[in-house]
């Protein structure tokens, strides 16, 4: 019997607690009853922002509270103070609160406008503004030559053959050249397939840099070094593109270990590939008056150039 007494005895006492909590008869301190209001962290001076994204002004720092105001990406902003995750921002007169995480720095354009060559280290998505959730407008693949035209924090304005906006600055790096030749009149495209927009049209034997290859497709640049990216850069079929230091021989060559008189290293056959290393010397006394150095396959050493023929 003493144990029921018991047991009878602790649910009492439970539901009296409930019953006291809910009607108020226990006091709840109110610190566990309220969240304490984040302190304000003032910015002085304010400092200019833009907004990345559509985006509500809100009366208090957080996404309950009132609209005040609505902004359009890429407005300016100053920004007077700051919580976590949120700033305290004015325009036309209209003070509120906006997310931390569609604010960025104002862009500002490199000195010069005239934009620096670069190279795309990974397919992106170009936006609209700099930000991860700013519009996007493309996306832009990997090895596409690109010209930088702004900054705005980590981010860069580029232009492209798939049009302008943001990337992040650790995405673009110098790029490397490696000059290739047309072998046929080719169309360059906006991105690696045949149903993007051309570019511009590639003549037989019209010289190109190749940034990089993907199946099937390179990424080409035409003109000059600064030639503009969106009209001079794009992609074209690799298999119509040949390094320009190759050659084709005419008819079998000795391979010698000098020019005119060293010794036969082998016999390259007529319509072989070889490749040019850079070094030729001339004799106008002598036939045949000039010699280049190739490469073929394992062999290095001199043939007669007049005997070498484009390969196209």
């Amino acid at each position: 019997m003493p144990p029921r007494r018991t047991s009878r005895s602790l649910v009492a006492i439970a539901a009296a607690a409930v019953f006291a909590l809910t009607v108020g008869l226990v006091g709840v301190s109110p610190a566990l009853s309220a969240t304490a209001a984040p302190i304000e962290e003032p910015i002085t001076p304010a400092v200019a922002r833009i907004v990345t994204v559509d985006t509500t002004v809100r009366a208090e720092p957080s996404h309950s509270a009132a609209a005040v105001e609505m902004l359009a990406a890429g407005d300016e902003v100053s920004v007077s103070a700051q919580v976590p995750a949120w700033r305290k921002i004015s325009v036309d007169g209209v003070e509120g609160w906006v997310p931390y995480s569609v604010t960025q720095v104002v862009p500002t354009e490199f000195e010069g406008g005239r934009g620096f060559p670069r190279e795309l280290t990974a397919d992106v998505t170009l936006r609209a503004q700099p930000g991860e959730k700013a519009v996007a407008v493309a996306t832009v693949l990997k090895h596409s030559y690109v010209k930088a035209y702004a900054t705005a924090g980590t981010w860069r304005k580029i232009e492209t053959a798939n049009g302008t906006g943001w990337v992040m600055s650790s995405k673009i790096i110098k790029p490397t050249y490696t000059s290739y030749a047309a072998t046929k009149d080719l169309n360059v495209r906006a991105s690696a397939s045949g149903s993007t927009e051309i570019v511009l049209t590639l003549k037989k034997g019209q010289k190109v840099v190749v940034l990089g290859t993907r199946d099937g497709w390179s990424s080409v640049r035409a003109g000059s070094y600064g030639a503009a990216a969106a009209t001079y850069s794009g992609w074209t079929t690799s298999k119509y593109l040949v390094p320009t230091n190759i050659r084709v021989t005419e008819t079998a060559l000795n391979l010698r270990t000098k020019a005119w008189t060293g010794s036969v290293v082998t016999v390259i056959p007529k319509g072989a590939k070889v490749t040019l290393t850079g070094s030729s010397v001339s004799n106008w006394s002598r036939s045949p008056k000039t010699w280049r150095e190739v490469r073929y396959g394992s062999y290095r050493g001199w043939v007669a150039a007049a005997y070498l023929a484009l390969p196209y």
